[in-house]
């Protein structure tokens, strides 16, 4: 084999890692940080996704790892109950639209962001309403309820209950 061959055949073995492959990204796998959800009353919601949850629009959701948590997808009725009949003031839950928590990484195939416009002109999947290609997606769960931490105080308290103890067999 000359070297000019040698040379055509190292670079056409090369090509596929020099050529950009295109796939669906991973979800990232762990809990969805508190900073990219909102409770709303007693539920947590997470916008899991700029697309159909399920559908064939831009990607899916994929649940695998976030119906672990407790995340489902919100059902037509849930949209219908506590999205639709005030879409505003449900996305100022999550933020303004410069500023807002999405958590599509935890729940998209293919996206890392959210489309506030989109959401805010009410294409919201399993809302019935609006274009069906740029149709927004919401996950909720049961709210983890916040337990408060009584340890400080008990620790607080024993201390000086200890102290107190150590004083009277002093005296």
């Amino acid at each position: 084999m000359t070297l000019q061959r040698f040379g055509f055949a190292v670079a056409l073995a090369a090509l596929p890692a020099l050529t950009p492959t295109i796939s669906a990204a991973a979800p990232i796998n762990a809990p969805v940080p508190t900073t990219n959800y909102a409770t709303i009353g007693s539920l947590d919601w997470a916008w899991a996704a700029p697309c159909d949850a399920f559908g064939n629009s831009c990607g899916v959701v994929d649940m695998t790892y976030q119906s672990t948590q407790g995340w489902r997808i919100a059902s037509m009725a849930e949209v219908s109950t506590y999205i639709l009949p005030n879409i505003q003031g449900f996305l100022a839950n999550f933020g303004t639209s410069g500023n807002f928590k999405c958590a599509s990484a935890w729940f998209s195939t293919v996206h890392s962001h959210c489309d506030w416009s989109d959401a805010s002109a009410g294409n919201i999947y399993n809302g019935a309403m609006g274009n069906f290609g740029a149709m927004e997606s919401f996950a909720l769960r049961d709210a983890i309820p916040t337990v408060p931490v009584p340890a400080a105080g008990l620790l607080l308290a024993s201390l000086v209950a200890g102290g107190l103890a150590v004083r009277r067999r002093k005296s």
